[in-house]
């Protein structure tokens, strides 16, 4: 499966400009607070195709999809395919329909999952198969916001934002200012972006700071990198809209990234810092909670099967390590509501020794782990026979690679491997939590590995069930 384009699409440079300046009252203004209260105006609406994955074949020489049946309890998903198509699974049909394409998830909404395609669009899959084109007008667009502001990259390199309730775009940032990351506050009123220090020389040609922009149009620098050569990547911020964090790398080099970097939270307000260590490079292993906790892998190597700790902040600063020394632990998401974390762990250790990553024995046995204050549940996907209510009889295991818990805390989903070299081992498994027979029953199923991951496991190429896939369980009671 290709990787996720997320993080290239918000390191294009944001960059034209219509009138008038940002700060500047706008054409057409509104009070509508920048939240997801109502989807946003869209330039046209379509029905989901009516045709299926089976039936399209493969439109960019891939390898789509396909559905195992419908399960109800299931929902919506949206989900990334081998072909570069993203395919809308309906629970209740079990229907697998190719809907959009050459696009990453943003944001999942109570109305249906954001896309930003590498051309520059912005779309809002709905949940019931309705495609909502151009949620942010003409112009290309390298950032937006939940409740629907965005911003664009001007043909000159200039930055463009709109607010939501905005008709029209206004000039943020001019070209000369050297704007790049670009990530949207919650409330959908500020930006915290990079600004392009760079003196030009090959040494130096990623220097950067760290800075926030507020809907006055207002800048603010909020932490500069020591040195003349050090940089700093994905702002993102918390979802109270306290801090932000980022990576910082201290060179250019042509292993950036590959063992980790050092991963930074700024308080906005005061422009405090904390250093969290080193973490393996991966936007979606940083999960924040509703209250303010931040679950995220601590350990450096580029190997899943050594060395990481899932790592819990809690909101007075103080860090517990929520996982098992002698495991390694990956991919944190929060169970909202319930106080419970879920993430993938496994014995840690030598993955390549006898290929136990591969085969999914020994430190390449994964399972998912739902804990909470005093308690901890172990998880794994079953076998399609258990499923159908057959008995084992000798089918193999599949090993868990990603965990989500369902809003309501009824239902987990699961990213199921397949052990061994199968070309497309990759699963989705839907989990009940309630008691309903069979606990797992699949959803989805051929979806490929990544070869240059080695199946995946390293360089922080695990695949993510926050970026692969939007589900509707996930935001809709």
């Amino acid at each position: 499966m290709r990787a996720s384009i997320v993080a290239a699409v918000l390191l294009l440079a944001s960059c034209g400009a219509p009138t008038p300046p940002f700060g500047a009252a706008p054409a057409t203004s509104s009070s509508a607070s920048p939240t997801a209260e109502s989807p946003p105006a869209a330039a046209a609406a379509s029905p989901s195709p009516s045709t299926s994955s089976s039936a399209t074949g493969t439109p960019l020489g891939g390898t789509p999809p396909l559905s195992a049946g419908a399960v109800p309890d299931a929902g919506v998903l949206y989900v990334q395919g081998g072909d570069d198509q993203i395919y809308r699974y309906d629970g209740l049909s079990g229907r697998l329909d190719a809907v959009s394409g050459k696009s990453a998830f943003v944001h999942e909404t109570p109305f249906g999952a954001q896309i930003v395609g590498r051309h520059g669009s912005a779309d809002l899959l709905r949940w019931d198969g309705k495609i909502e084109s151009a949620i942010c007008g003409a112009g290309t667009v390298v950032a937006i916001s939940a409740g629907g502001s965005c911003a664009y990259c001007g043909d000159d390199g200039s930055l463009l934002l709109r607010l939501r309730g905005e008709s029209a775009p206004r000039l943020a940032l001019p070209a000369d200012w050297g704007s790049g990351a670009v990530d949207w506050s919650p409330d959908g009123r500020r930006l915290a972006l990079t600004r392009s220090l760079s003196g030009g020389t090959l040494a130096t040609r990623a220097h950067n700071a760290l800075w926030l922009l507020d809907a006055d149009g207002s800048t603010r620098e909020l932490y500069r990198p020591p040195g003349d050569e050090a940089f700093v990547f994905w702002p993102r911020w918390s979802r109270d809209g306290i801090y932000v964090s980022f990576w910082r790398q201290d060179g250019v080099s042509a292993s950036v990234t590959a063992d980790g970097d050092r991963l930074f939270l700024v308080h906005v307000a005061t422009a405090g810092l904390r250093d969290l260590g080193i973490t393996l490079v991966k936007t979606e292993w940083l999960q924040w909670s509703s209250d303010g906790k931040l679950a995220f892998v601590r350990g450096g190597g580029r190997e899943t099967w050594l060395g990481k700790q899932i790592v819990v902040r809690e909101r007075d600063g103080t860090e517990r390590v929520a996982s098992v020394v002698d495991r390694s632990a990956f991919a944190p998401a929060w169970q909202e509501g319930l106080g419970r974390l879920a993430w993938v762990e496994a014995a840690s250790g030598d993955g390549l020794k006898d290929a136990q990553y591969m085969n999914g024995t020994g430190f390449g046995d994964r399972r998912a782990v739902i804990a909470s204050a005093d308690a901890k549940r172990e998880i794994r996907c079953g076998s399609v026979q258990e499923s159908q209510g057959v008995p084992r009889g000798g089918s193999q295991d599949r090993v868990v690679e990603g965990v989500r818990p369902s809003l309501d805390g009824n239902a987990l989903l699961l990213l199921c491997r397949i052990p061994g070299r199968d070309p497309l081992p990759l699963e989705i498994w839907l989990y009940r939590l309630n008691g309903r027979s069979p606990a797992a029953v699949p959803l989805i199923t051929k979806m490929p590995s990544d070869s240059l991951a080695g199946g995946f496991g390293y360089y922080g190429a695990q695949p993510s069930l926050f970026s692969i896939l939007a589900w509707s369980r996930a935001v809709v009671p």
